[in-house]
C-alpha cells in the first residue's frame, strides 16, 4: 500500500467498519508504518467507541478490567463466582476471555510489555482490530521497549495466562505441595500413589456367603482414599431391591461396622474409622422375594478404601476452606493422595471456557482411568 492511511481509513479501522480484505491490507501497512500507528493511537482516544472507562458497566457484559482481573486472579471469591455465573450464560464474554488469554500468551512469548488500557471488546469491532491497537499502544507508549528484530532471539518458554491467579491460590500450600501442583500443571498429569492403585483390582470373596454374580453397583469409595473418617458410601439402585445394608471390614475381614436397613442409595457411617487404615465394604441388596444380592459379587474386585491420616486430611481440608474456588489445585491435591472421587468433583467445577479447561480434561481422563481399575 503506497503512502499513508487516510483519516477516513483510520476512522473506519478504529471503529471496526472495514471489510475482511481491507483489514488484512490495513493491518499489513500499520505493522510497517510507525507514522500511521501513531496516528491510529491519537485518533482512537479514550473517548472512542472502542474504549470503555474503567469501572463502567452497561449491565450486560463484564468490563475489560473485570475480564483482566478474572484472568489474573484478582477477583474476590464472591466476585469470581459472579463472573463464573455470567460467563456460563454469556457467549460474548466467554469468547472475550479466550481471546484475551491468547493475546496475553502471545505477548508473554514476545517479551514485550504492555500498558494496560480499558479497551472495550465490542462484538462490532473485530478482535484483530483491538489487538492491533493494543500492540500499537504497547510500541508507542513512552518507556515501552521497541519490537524485537526478526532475527533477535525469542523467548522459548511462554508463561501460563492463569499463573498469577494460580500463584495467589498456591500461597496457602507448603512448598512441597506448591511444587507438586506446578509440576502437574506443566506435565498435565498427576502422580496417583501406587498404594492407592493397589487398593483396586484385588479379587476376593468377603464374609457372608450369600453371594451371586451381580452387575457392579458400588460407586464410592472403592479403590481410593477418603479424607473423612466418617465417609459417605454411595451405590447405584438395584432392580427389585426393597432395602439395603452395608458391612465394613478391616483387611483381616473382621467386622468393623454395619448399617441399619437402608432405603436410600447412600449412607454415612455412624462411627469414626481409624485413620491411616485400609477398609473393605460390601453392599447387600435385599429383594422383595426374600433374596439377597451382594456387591461386589463373587469374582469382582473388592471395594477397598483408605482413610487418610489426620495431618494430611487436615492440610487439604484447610486449604479447601481458604481457597474454595481453586478447583484445579484441589483436584491435583486430592488425586495425589488417592482421593479420586473428590478430585473428579473439583474438576467438574471448571467450566469449558476456563483457561484451565484443557488441563482439567487431561487430568480427568487420567483419574477416570485409575478409577476404572477398581
Amino acid at each position: 500500500m503506497a503512502g499513508h492511511l487516510s483519516q477516513e481509513q483510520i476512522a473506519r479501522y478504529g471503529a471496526g467498519g472495514v471489510t475482511f480484505r481491507e483489514l488484512i491490507q490495513l493491518e499489513g501497512h500499520i505493522a510497517e508504518c510507525s507514522d500511521c500507528r501513531e496516528q491510529l493511537v491519537q485518533t482512537c482516544n479514550p473517548a472512542s467507541a472502542i474504549y470503555r472507562k474503567p469501572g463502567s458497566d452497561d449491565g450486560r457484559h463484564l468490563t475489560y478490567d473485570q475480564l483482566e482481573a478474572y484472568i489474573d486472579g484478582r477477583l474476590s471469591g464472591p466476585e469470581c463466582r459472579m463472573a463464573d455465573a455470567h460467563l456460563s450464560s454469556c457467549r460474548m464474554c466467554a469468547a472475550e476471555i479466550r481471546d484475551l488469554e491468547r493475546f496475553k500468551m502471545d505477548l508473554a512469548g514476545s517479551g514485550e510489555k504492555i500498558k494496560r488500557v480499558p479497551i472495550m471488546w465490542l462484538g462490532a469491532a473485530p478482535i484483530g482490530v483491538a489487538a492491533a491497537i493494543l500492540i500499537a499502544i504497547a510500541v508507542l507508549w513512552p518507556g515501552t521497549p521497541t519490537p524485537r528484530k526478526e532475527n533477535a532471539p525469542q523467548a522459548v518458554e511462554k508463561s501460563r495466562p492463569s499463573d498469577s491467579r494460580l500463584s495467589a491460590d498456591l500461597t496457602g500450600l507448603n512448598m512441597e505441595d506448591q511444587s507438586a501442583v506446578r509440576h502437574s500443571l506443566e506435565t498435565k498429569s498427576v502422580d496417583i500413589p501406587a498404594t492407592v492403585l493397589e487398593l483396586a483390582g484385588k479379587r476376593e470373596t468377603l464374609l457372608g456367603g450369600r453371594q451371586r454374580n451381580s452387575a457392579r453397583q458400588i460407586l464410592e469409595p472403592a479403590g481410593e482414599a477418603v479424607l473423612e473418617d466418617q465417609p459417605i458410601f454411595r451405590w447405584t439402585e438395584m432392580a427389585g431391591a426393597k432395602r439395603y445394608s452395608i458391612a465394613i471390614y478391616d483387611t483381616n475381614f473382621s467386622l468393623i461396622a454395619r448399617s441399619p436397613d437402608l432405603h436410600a442409595t447412600e449412607w454415612k457411617v455412624d462411627r469414626p474409622l481409624e485413620r491411616g487404615t485400609v477398609y473393605v465394604w460390601q453392599l447387600a441388596a435385599h429383594t422383595e422375594n426374600g433374596g439377597t444380592v451382594v456387591a461386589p459379587g463373587k469374582g469382582e474386585p473388592e471395594a477397598r478404601f483408605e482413610v487418610l491420616s489426620e495431618k494430611r486430611a487436615g492440610e487439604i481440608e484447610g486449604y479447601a476452606k481458604a481457597y474454595p474456588s481453586a478447583h484445579l489445585a484441589l483436584a491435583i491435591l486430592y488425586a495425589r493422595e488417592g482421593a479420586l472421587s473428590e478430585g473428579l468433583r473439583e474438576l467438574e467445577q471448571i467450566p469449558p471456557y476456563s483457561p484451565d479447561s484443557e488441563t482439567a480434561q487431561m487430568l480427568r481422563a487420567q483419574i477416570e482411568r485409575a478409577r476404572s481399575l477398581r
